[in-house]
């Protein structure tokens, strides 16, 4: 499995455009495979890697992420629904919360680089035009979702 490095500088931003912060860590990003998927997996916590692979501890941080991708779906329905009804919907055509968690599929997920924080970002199929709907994690707490991209 090939390892790709990704820019160890970019700039985080809210969809309005606003600069949340520069980032300054190298992310190595690898593919994590489970029950025939694979998921992308951006690391910038190097205890969380080992030579060509995941570390146990990463291995266990990356199976908790997943046993809370629902959760982490309900959670951003319930903080970006009413921006998406308000702002964001055409034709002023409102969606319950279960059908914006159907919207949004897992793209990758970036470990942050501290142990045990990470973003989990979503397609969001094109409900906010393309902008990935983003959920903080520490540990299993879901700290907040905002729009990014």
């Amino acid at each position: 499995m090939g390892i790709a490095s990704l820019p160890p500088r970019y700039e985080l931003k809210y969809a309005s455009g606003v600069s949340i912060g520069v980032r300054h860590v190298e992310m190595v990003e690898r593919i994590y495979s489970k029950g025939g998927n694979g998921y992308v997996v951006s690391v910038g916590y190097a205890g969380y890697l080992s030579d060509d692979s995941f570390s146990q501890e990463g291995i266990d941080y990356i199976e908790l992420l997943l046993s809370i991708v629902d959760e982490a779906r309900a959670f951003a329905a319930e903080e970006l629904l009413e921006t998406y009804n308000d702002v964001w919907s055409e034709n002023e055509v409102t969606i319950t919360s279960e059908e914006f968690k159907k919207n949004l599929e897992l793209s990758f997920m970036e470990i942050l680089d501290e142990p045990n924080s990470a973003d989990l970002y979503f397609s969001d199929n094109d409900m906010f035009a393309g902008h990935s709907v983003v959920v903080l994690v520490k540990g299993a707490t879901l700290r907040y979702a905002r729009l990014l991209g």
